[in-house]
């Protein structure tokens, strides 16, 4: 492993850190370890260092991206993109946004004002059927296939998939909203329940909200979003989610299921 790690840190705009707490990169402070965590600063950058990472087992992950790591290990390489990636260029009706920029960072006014209190990155939210969310504007995506960058404009949202190995790396928003538009859910939310039901309606009726395990405690004010109040991984929320799920058992014959993506191999 040594000598891959080695290579990719020769290329200018790569950082390559071996065997790297997932933890400390991801919004609820879980997961085990990764075998590289490797930034990148640059579209130059990627396009040398790809032929490497595409060697290995790998994966991007964006900036708040909604998620949940196990406590073992996640073999190969968690790829983040910086730098030029979280650029934004944004004129009265149109913005171009780096796969890494956070939706915050726009100004509120023009079209900015669409987006700028929605959570998390541009890149977590086109992994998460962003259609819903950006279906009445016109978008226009950029990425790189493993040997160029390409654009397309998207006509149709249930034609539009890009590459299975390609990267997202701009997104470009033009027109006028027509509509106000929802913003997704907040990082956090990680409750769902079968049959449409609502996790903080029913965790209230059965009085639910603000139990704690450990370091993990159901928020108070919003009992669909999880509160990390120290060092404890993933574990413990799993078995949060079963002491929770006992409860609805017996009452409603329900339960609930983690609506994050989870990562990694069991510890």
């Amino acid at each position: 492993m040594q000598e891959w790690i080695e290579q990719l840190n020769a290329i200018d705009g790569i950082i390559a850190t071996p065997n790297s707490k997932i933890a400390s990169h991801t919004p609820l402070r879980v997961g085990g370890s990764v075998d590289a965590w490797v930034r990148c600063q640059s579209r130059n950058a990627l396009k040398k260092a790809m032929p490497l990472i595409r060697k290995q087992n790998w994966k991007v992950h964006s900036p708040f991206q909604d998620c949940l790591f196990r406590d073992g290990t996640l073999t190969g390489i968690l790829l983040r993109l910086e730098g030029e990636f979280e650029q934004i260029t944004q004129t009265e009706d149109s913005i171009q946004l780096g796969s890494s920029a956070l939706w915050t960072a726009l100004h509120p006014q023009g079209l900015g004002a669409t987006f700028h209190s929605w959570p998390g990155s541009v890149g977590g939210l086109f992994e998460d059927r962003p259609e819903k969310y950006l279906k009445n504007l016109d978008i226009e995506v950029e990425w790189f296939s493993g040997r160029s960058f390409q654009s397309k404009k998207i006509e149709s949202w249930k034609s539009f998939q890009l590459p299975a190995k390609g990267i997202l790396t701009q997104v470009t928003i033009s027109g006028q909203a027509r509509r106000k538009i929802r913003p997704p859910l907040g990082s956090g939310f990680v409750f769902i329940l079968p049959k449409n039901q609502r996790p903080e309606n029913l965790l209230q009726a059965l009085t639910l909200d603000s139990v704690r395990l450990h370091d993990w405690k159901i928020s108070a004010v919003d009992p669909n979003r999880l509160v990390h109040l120290g060092r404890k991984g993933f574990s413990d929320l799993q078995l949060l989610q079963k002491a929770l799920n006992l409860r609805l058992k017996q009452i409603h014959n329900t339960s609930l299921e983690i609506r994050l993506p989870i990562y990694g191999r069991k510890a």
